[in-house]
């Protein structure tokens, strides 16, 4: 079934008289139709090229001779018979009208939407867009201000919410307000949970910044998310011993981890780190 929006006729040049009084009917079958146009009676009203508008929905379109007499010419003789239709989201009058279904078709004549409207629309015939920085997605049930970009005055696209300035750590997908998931963290989600080394391995892992719950990094290991080395002679557990306070004999390496003296201790101090007095004193 289609909404007929005009039509053109193309009546064989000299005989205007053979569609004096004929009558444009469109209806869902042959036998159920309505007039939607009737031709004049005078000839001279009849051109050899008409447009006309037929407003109407059907699937037939039927031109009819309404019948004459014997004694005159009954005959209906049409060159070619042109007919438009609305297009798919349109309507009204002159299918001047847009609308933007989400998953079908208006209605041609309403314009109603039989479901949700298309990102970026709403109302009744999809045909009002989101208010600009307000509102953006299906039906415009988003709010802008619910993201979380980096920048407060990020712009937003009625469609997908997307933020130009990108996303504040902790967050995903074009409009910002998706969590990263338990196994990552940071900017754009591209940290990893699992490459932490946090003191208990149990640590959940916070989705802005992957902070360790106690804080306590594993030894070697510092920062607040326990993935920087040790550095600058330090080790031990959050890089908090220094290689300069232990005692070790002679010249020795400083490992980040237990800090443990190569060499050995000097007298009076005690392994692994030559840190503490030996036998208690």
């Amino acid at each position: 079934m289609y909404r007929i929006n005009s039509v053109r006729i193309y009546n064989r040049a000299g005989y205007p008289h053979r569609l004096a009084n004929c009558s444009i009917s469109v209806g869902l079958s042959p036998d159920s139709t309505d007039v939607c146009y009737t031709f004049p009676s005078n000839p001279k009203d009849i051109s050899d090229v008409i447009d006309l508008t037929c407003n109407g929905e059907g699937r037939f379109f039927i031109i009819r001779n309404p019948g004459r007499a014997p004694s005159l010419d009954d005959s209906l003789n049409i060159c070619e018979v042109e007919i438009y239709v609305c297009s798919e989201g349109t309507f009204g009058p002159n299918c001047s009208e847009f609308c933007h279904c989400l998953n079908s078709t208006c209605d041609h004549v309403t314009g109603k939407c039989p479901g949700d409207c298309r990102p970026g629309w709403k109302g009744q015939n999809c045909s009002t867009r989101c208010s600009r920085g307000s509102s953006y997605g299906i039906n415009c049930n988003k709010s802008c201000s619910n993201r979380n970009c980096i920048s407060e005055s990020s712009s937003c696209d009625p469609r997908s919410g997307s933020c130009d300035s990108g996303c504040r750590a902790g967050w995903r997908e074009s409009d910002c307000t998706q969590k990263c998931d338990s196994l990552h963290y940071g900017n754009n989600c591209s940290r990893k949970c699992g490459e932490r080394h946090c003191a208990l391995n149990t640590s959940s892992c916070d989705h802005v910044t992957g902070a360790c719950d106690t804080g306590s990094c594993q030894a070697g290991w510092k920062g607040g998310t326990c993935t920087e080395e040790c550095t600058n002679g330090t080790y031990g557990p959050n890089c908090l011993k220094k290689c300069d306070d232990r005692h070790c004999d002679g010249t020795s390496s400083c490992p980040r981890v237990d800090g443990g003296c190569t060499t050995g201790c000097d007298k009076r101090w005690a392994r692994p780190d030559c840190s503490g007095c030996k036998n208690g004193t």
